[in-house]
């Protein structure tokens, strides 16, 4: 087959961190074919003499007249026909190394709740398969304090005195994701549930 199935893994992001973007690395643990030996472990092999190099031993057993064969894997070689003369000092016989990769993941401003980064080839190089597999990152956003999240839309809850609610007034909120302080400007006759809207202050859009 062309490629094994995808890694995936999951790492959760604060709100915060998807509003402004954020840039971290992680290392990746994997195994490839050992280059000097093509996987095999071995640097020099001769042909099996129990088998002849067929991988298989056939054993004749004579029952009163009837000629019976039964094939089975050759022990010597286990099947394989030929045996190692001289490991790979690389791998040690086993035919693959170990490689650790670094891999930068740069999450850009407004990434929403479960995006999915794919990063090409970059798992264990597995025998029967032509490729490496591939390396899905899906961010998860945790929860921040009070916020809601609708799409690009931010919603919080504001407490009010019952001055700037009758009267109205201006109120601040500190704990936005930008990490900026935003004033709300209260309209007289405020009332619970009104929904008062703060231009340019939700979710960027990647769009």
């Amino acid at each position: 087959q062309e490629k094994p199935p995808p890694r995936i893994e999951k790492i959760s992001l604060a709100l915060s961190q998807l509003y402004s973007g954020h840039t971290f690395k992680i290392c990746a643990h994997r195994s490839k074919l050992c280059a000097p030996c093509n996987g095999s472990g071995a640097l020099e092999t001769e042909t099996c003499g129990v088998c002849n190099g067929t991988g298989a031993c056939v054993k004749t057993i004579n029952m009163g007249g009837l000629i019976m064969q039964s094939h089975s894997v050759c022990f010597d070689c286990r099947g394989e026909g030929k045996k190692t003369t001289n490991l790979c000092s690389v791998c040690s016989g086993s035919g693959k190394i170990k490689e650790e990769r670094e891999i930068s993941i740069v999450v850009t401003p407004g990434t929403v709740d479960n995006e999915q980064m794919i990063f090409t080839e970059m798992c264990s190089e597995i025998d029967g398969y032509k490729r490496a597999g591939d390396l899905i990152i899906i961010i998860s956003e945790k929860a921040q304090n009070n916020w809601i999240r609708k799409y690009d839309d931010l919603y919080t809850d504001v407490n009010l005195n019952l001055q700037i609610a009758l009267i109205g007034g201006t109120v601040y909120i500190d704990d936005h994701p930008s990490n900026e302080q935003i004033p709300v400007i209260i309209p007289p006759a405020t009332f619970t549930g009104d929904i008062i809207i703060v231009n340019d202050m939700g979710m960027p859009n990647k769009m």
